[in-house]
């Protein structure tokens, strides 16, 4: 069994579509950080299905995965069971951490790319615009300084969250993911907020793309990735950022 094979049967709960979604997903990632050799921090990492990815397909000279491990967004037994699945596969070069990204010691280690797949909105929860409100501009301020003094000169973060600005909120449907909990818009900022704050953090050349992660209609799929569309059908979206 090679070890794609192992994922999509032991860690992707949805098959192989799911797999190759996900799959696709890093690649949208890797077109615009270029993984290859480079050292990476994952925050909320969970079960890890993104960091290796990573690591298998983008070929990363180390990865970390940080996670509370508190059942935030992911369940309490997920780090154990991203362990596992790195022992199953033999892979040298990962490593979990358990802890919180605020107060976390990393000693000296120094990262160039770090990623917070849907877990920024667990860090910090609030319902207040992280630009209006002083309180919690200065919460996301700590965390992005911190993710920052984190990077190496010129490092890259990557930030996948999901707008407030979403049909489903406004008729108070909402989007189920997978087998977690239904998504609360009320807890989610819009980019126009991020890049606010991660401009103010000391992070220059900030790119956006709204991006839903799907394995079908590929050949139209950049039909799906505009503000207006994520809109009304579904509003996840890529933030790039690098450290001045």
């Amino acid at each position: 069994m090679n070890k794609l094979t192992y994922l999509k049967n032991n860690v992707f709960n949805q098959g192989k579509n799911h797999l190759y979604c996900d799959i696709n997903f890093f690649k949208e990632i890797d077109k615009r950080v270029h993984m290859k050799n480079k050292k990476v921090l994952d925050i909320g990492s969970g079960i890890g299905k993104h960091l290796i990815l990573y690591n298998l397909i983008g070929k990363t000279k180390f990865c970390w995965g940080i996670d509370s491990a508190l059942g935030k967004g992911s369940t309490k037994n997920s780090l154990s069971t991203f362990q596992k699945t790195i022992q199953a596969l033999n892979l040298k070069n990962i490593k979990t951490l358990e802890g919180d990204i605020l107060t976390y010691n990393f000693r000296d280690n120094k990262f160039d790319v770090i990623t917070a797949i849907n877990s920024v909105h667990h860090i910090i929860v609030t319902e207040k615009n992280m630009v209006k409100d002083r309180n919690t501009e200065k919460e996301f301020s700590n965390l992005f300084k911190k993710i920052a003094s984190l990077l190496n000169e010129r490092g890259a973060f990557v930030l996948y969250e999901i707008s407030r600005f979403q049909i489903t909120k406004s008729f108070k449907f909402y989007l189920k993911n997978g087998k977690s909990n239904e998504i609360d818009y009320k807890t989610k900022h819009s980019v126009k907020e991020y890049m606010t704050i991660l401009k103010k953090c000391g992070f220059s050349q900030v790119y956006t793309k709204y991006y839903t992660p799907t394995n079908y209609l590929n050949k139209f799929k950049f039909l799906f990735t505009n503000p207006f569309v994520g809109f009304i059908i579904n509003s996840p979206f890529f933030i790039f950022s690098i450290k001045n």
